[in-house]
C-alpha cells in the first residue's frame, strides 16, 4: 500500500545568481499576481508633495502624518515613507535655526517664554512637566529636538502612583490602615482642579498651590472615604489639628488683629 500512494512533489527552489539565494516557486507567483484586484492608485498632488518635503525631516514622521491629517489628505504611513524615498534629494534638509529655541539646551516653554517650570502642561496629551534630564534628545520623533536635554513629562496617574507608594510607607511606618488605590485616588481628585477649602486652581508645581492628600480625620488612617485632595498650603494649616482647636486659633486671631 504504501508504494501505491503518490509521492509528494518535491518543492522547487530556484537559485538567484544577484542576491546569491534561493526562492520558491509560490514567492514567484506572489509577485506576479502584484498588488489585490481592485487596487488603485492614487497620483500624489502637488500641495500633499509639498507638505511631505517641506516637514518630513524638520518636524518628524508623526507630525508630518498629523498635518496632512488637518490639511485633509489621506496616506498611510508606507506611502508617505515610500514618497520620500522616492524624494529624498528634494526634501528640505534640517537646519540649526529649525532647532527649538533652547536655554543651554533647555527647550523653552513657548507660552512663557521662558524655561520650563514643574507643572506647566502641554496641550496634545494634558501631561505636566517634572525636569530637565541629563540625556541628549536624538530627534527620532522629532528632529527639532536634537541635541536638546530630555525632558521628564507625567500624567496624572503617574504622578498619583508616585503619591500613592509613599503614603503606604508612611502608613507601615505609622500603623495606620490603608486601602486606597490608584484608581480610587484618580476618581475622587477634583475635575476642575479646585481646592475645596481657598477655591483656588491647584498646580503640581511643588509649591503651596500643589494638590496634597488630606487625611480627614487625622485619627484614621489612609483609608478609602477619609480622603481628599487640597492644596499643599492648606494641609499645611490643617495638619492633624482639630475643629475645636482650629476653633480656637481663628477667635485667638480674631481677638489680637
Amino acid at each position: 500500500m504504501a508504494d501505491l500512494k503518490q509521492k509528494k512533489k518535491p518543492k522547487l527552489l530556484y537559485y538567484s545568481i544577484l542576491s546569491e539565494s534561493t526562492f520558491s516557486e509560490s514567492s514567484i507567483m506572489k509577485k506576479k499576481t502584484g498588488r489585490p484586484k481592485g487596487f488603485k492608485i492614487v497620483p500624489w498632488s502637488k500641495e500633499e508633495g509639498e507638505i511631505v518635503l517641506k516637514n518630513y525631516l524638520i518636524i518628524g514622521k508623526q507630525n508630518t502624518i498629523q498635518l496632512m491629517k488637518d490639511s485633509g489628505f489621506k496616506r498611510s504611513d508606507g506611502s508617505i515613507y515610500n514618497y520620500t524615498r522616492r524624494h529624498k534629494d528634494s526634501m528640505t534638509q534640517l537646519s540649526p535655526e529649525d532647532i527649538y529655541p533652547n536655554i543651554d539646551g533647555k527647550r523653552i516653554n513657548p507660552k512663557t517664554g521662558k524655561l520650563f517650570v514643574r507643572g506647566d502642561t502641554r496641550e496634545k496629551d494634558d501631561k505636566f512637566f517634572g525636569q530637565y534630564l541629563k540625556d541628549i534628545m536624538t530627534g527620532k520623533i522629532d528632529p527639532r529636538l536634537t541635541g536638546l536635554l530630555e525632558e521628564r513629562w507625567m500624567s496624572l496617574k503617574a504622578y498619583l502612583l508616585g503619591t500613592i507608594s509613599r503614603r503606604k510607607q508612611r502608613a507601615e511606618t505609622k500603623g495606620w490602615d490603608f486601602n486606597l488605590t490608584n484608581d480610587y485616588l484618580l476618581d475622587i481628585f477634583p475635575k476642575d482642579w479646585i481646592c475645596p477649602v481657598f477655591k483656588i486652581k491647584m498646580r503640581i508645581n511643588g509649591g503651596d498651590n500643589s494638590p496634597s492628600m488630606d487625611r480627614v480625620d487625622s485619627t484614621k488612617g489612609y483609608i478609602q472615604g477619609n480622603i481628599q485632595w487640597i492644596s499643599y498650603r492648606a494641609n499645611v494649616i490643617k495638619n492633624n489639628g482639630t475643629i475645636e482647636e482650629h476653633e480656637a486659633i481663628i477667635k485667638y486671631m480674631k481677638d489680637y488683629s
